[in-house]
């Protein structure tokens, strides 16, 4: 039987369309959609041992995740079903801590078992939210907090305080350039003496970075608590060179376009500052965690 022009259109037009179809069921067998995708209906922790002192045994629902864990250890990314959990913190000779807090689909958290803000205080188990939006190339997004047995203090950048009256169990999150910054850390409105630094913090770019101020300048020594982990980057770097043409029309659109330039000097300082240990920040709504018993 013979095929008219107009059947043979409607027969390409079937196969693309079927084709079409085939590919797409494809994408959606190999990425999943957000509805069916595995682990759409689960969440994720970690869990920080910030507390110095003696090793403990860190739980999550009961099930030991590690036993005998150094101070300074990180555990995670532990996959939990949306829901309410328990974390445990058992350290050696003293009684178990333990929190529930609940977990929401694709959320993402770390609980940190740290000390209050004087040496006095107990285990406090605080739950920090991380945010894994995307983020731009070579840009870093940077959450710190304050979990030291330290007093609310002044962060300094080269001297000068950029940020005042941090207290513990603070923590603020900022998109900054990726690079290295030297910090230091002083009671609050004082010039020092110097609780933690100078250090030279390294941030790296496209990644989550987590910093938790750690231990007690009069007693254990101050340290740092570092993690990080990888974040889905969009959009483009700053171009080398834009091909502008005669007329100059090029350039305009690619202005449109372009990302923001990072400014260099006292601009850079000024996001340094932002960097530095101890949930540095100048505002205070959104920066402290939720601390659960």
């Amino acid at each position: 039987m013979s095929t008219t022009s107009y059947g043979r259109t409607r027969a390409l037009r079937a196969a693309a369309l079927g084709g079409a179809v085939a590919v797409g069921t494809m994408v959606v067998a190999a990425t999943g959609s957000p509805a069916s995708a595995a682990g759409a209906a689960e969440g994720e922790i970690y869990v920080v041992h910030a507390l110095a002192g003696p090793a403990a045994d860190l739980a999550v629902d009961g099930e030991v995740v590690d036993d005998a864990a150094a101070p300074k250890t990180v555990i995670g990314p532990i996959k939990l079903a949306v829901g309410t959990h328990e974390v445990s913190f058992g350290a050696v000779g003293q009684t178990p801590v333990t929190a529930s807090f609940d977990l929401a689909a694709g959320q993402s958290m770390d609980v940190v078992a740290h000390q209050g803000a004087d040496s006095g205080s107990g285990t406090v188990l605080t739950v920090f939210p991380n945010d894994l939006s995307p983020i731009t190339p070579d840009k870093a997004r940077l959450v710190v907090a304050h979990t030291a047995v330290v007093p609310p203090a002044d962060v300094r950048v080269d001297g000068a305080v950029l940020f005042s009256n941090v207290a513990n169990g603070e923590a603020l999150t900022l998109v900054v350039p990726g690079g290295t910054y030297d910090v230091d850390i002083v009671p609050a409105s004082t010039s020092g003496p110097v609780v933690f630094g100078p250090v030279a913090l390294t941030v790296v770019a496209e990644q989550l970075n987590r910093v938790y101020a750690f231990g007690s300048p009069d007693e254990t020594g101050m340290d740092a608590i570092v993690r990080t982990s990888d974040l889905l980057v969009v959009g483009a770097g700053e171009p080398g060179s834009v091909e502008t043409g005669t007329g100059g029309q090029a350039a305009v659109a690619a202005d449109r376009s372009a990302p923001a330039r990072v400014l260099p000097g006292a601009v850079g300082l000024a996001l340094a500052g932002i960097l530095t240990l101890g949930g540095i920040g100048a505002l205070r709504s959104g920066r402290r965690g939720r601390a659960v018993s």
